[in-house]
């Protein structure tokens, strides 16, 4: 979706961030055995606050105005998913997520 953004809108800045394993709730959400396991790893995990710091320093340090259509993996610029540099599957990510938010071109038409 931020590759497809940083196309559409040039005048914006649009990063992908991996913020790195955090230790947060979400590994509770797992099965059982495997929220067993990310249990065990979670003290070894970083803490929220560094992911916070990364995206904090992403959206607002100078060197990155520049930086739109990248990804980033925890500080360091890296390949994202393949899946994610395929253009037509993100014209249709961009185009469900303009239905499902109500903001597609025929809804806003429609509610002038």
């Amino acid at each position: 979706f931020s590759f497809e953004l940083a196309l559409r809108e040039p005048d914006l800045t649009a990063i992908a961030l991996h913020p790195g394993m955090l230790s947060t709730r979400i590994w509770n959400q797992n099965s059982n055995l495997l929220s067993l396991m990310m249990r065990l790893v979670k003290p070894f995990m970083e803490r929220p606050t560094v992911g916070a710091e990364r995206i904090r320093r992403l959206s607002t340090a100078p060197e990155f105005a520049n930086a739109t259509g990248r990804f980033y993996n925890r500080d360091q610029e890296a390949q994202a998913a393949a899946a994610a540099y395929d253009q037509e599957l993100a014209a249709q990510l961009w185009t469900l997520s303009e239905d499902l938010t109500g903001l597609s071109p025929a809804r806003r038409t429609a509610k002038v």
